[in-house]
């Protein structure tokens, strides 16, 4: 089973304002931040299998993030640090082991519950493996991803890691991802959006670049870092789409992210790119299920209804579905 820290043995490369990380520098920093968390916890005699809250301010923050709680087998809730309010009010204080953070952060917490990670100074902080294989009980680390609650309340949604890397594996394949594909990311990594893009493209072996999405620098990025790969959201394209046009900009593939894809985006970005991918069932807290290539615009209008592209094919043969007809639906019609 593919675990997250086991990526650290790749080949693939992630860029952050301007410098590259390779897996052996991303390893020293999970492997410094590992050391910490076992050493405060055994010093505070912390539960260890309860939730480790981890507080960050960008993704590269959350990349170490996942790979300490995956070295570890942690229960994790990878969070931005804005967002503790919400954390407070979602789980009772006895259910969290501790709040993981850079040590920069001054945040109030309860006495003992703070741990500040120093990534890359100062160290190695040395840790025995037997330690590490003896933190928690889990075979597996397990992630809570937490909704916006733009809808409803928001709630905590768990997964083992293995069916994330799974997921993400399945996604790579049919977008035929390769060590040649550089991906530019500009979603948040604590959300599935952000963290799918990068497993899929770490599994890969390919190069993956975090960014923060500014129309006006977006032709200039994918041209420093020779992008191919691009992730988006529907609201993006068709401002996006005539910057790329104008900046004689073309990508390989394009991916839409939101929860559906209008035939007007789709038809935009297919001026940009030669393949457009829908990928259905990806949300804020929920893997990817569904998906379908779009090369043409008779493509887009073969399968759209009511301007809005079909959500697509199940991505992998392993995903069953059954559809019923609404009980209320043929009662109106009988």
């Amino acid at each position: 089973m593919l675990t997250i820290d086991s990526l650290l043995q790749g080949s693939w490369y992630v860029n952050v304002k301007n410098q590259r990380y390779h897996p052996e520098n991303v390893a020293e920093m999970t492997r410094n931040g590992v050391a910490q968390i076992v050493g405060h916890c055994t010093s505070h005699k912390t539960n260890s299998q309860a939730l480790f809250v981890f507080l960050i301010r960008n993704n590269m923050e959350g990349m170490l993030c996942y790979f300490i709680a995956s070295t570890l087998k942690l229960k994790a809730l990878i969070i931005n640090i804005s967002d503790i309010a919400i954390v407070k009010m979602l789980i009772k204080e006895e259910y969290i082991a501790a709040y993981v953070m850079s040590h920069a952060y001054q945040v109030e917490l309860p006495d003992g519950k703070r741990i500040g990670l120093i990534f890359d100074g100062n160290g190695p902080f040395p840790v025995s493996p037997i330690t590490i294989s003896e933190f928690t009980p889990f075979p597996y680390a397990y992630f809570y991803f937490m909704t916006s609650g733009t809808t409803s309340k928001p709630k905590l949604v768990q997964y083992q890691e293995i069916r994330l890397t799974a997921n993400a594996h399945q996604v790579s394949l049919y977008l035929n991802l390769s060590a040649r594909d550089n991906t530019l990311c500009f979603f948040p990594v604590q959300y599935m959006y952000g963290l799918s893009t990068m497993l899929s493209s770490l599994i890969s072996q390919g190069g993956l670049v975090f960014e923060q999405y500014q129309l006006s620098s977006v032709s200039e990025i994918i041209s420093y870092y020779g992008i191919n790969t691009l992730p988006l959201i529907g609201d993006w394209m068709i401002p996006l789409s005539k910057v790329l046009v104008a900046s004689r900009v073309r990508l390989n593939t394009i991916l839409n992210a939101s929860d559906r894809l209008l035939n007007i985006q789709a038809s935009q970005m297919l001026t940009c790119c030669d393949v457009l991918w829908n990928n259905f069932g990806q949300t804020e807290s929920g893997p990817r299920l569904f998906c379908q290539r779009l090369e043409t615009v008779n493509d887009i209008e073969k399968r759209s209804r009511n301007s809005v592209v079909a959500p697509g094919f199940v991505m992998s043969d392993r995903i069953k579905i059954q559809l019923r007809k609404n009980s209320e639906d043929s009662t109106a019609s009988s």
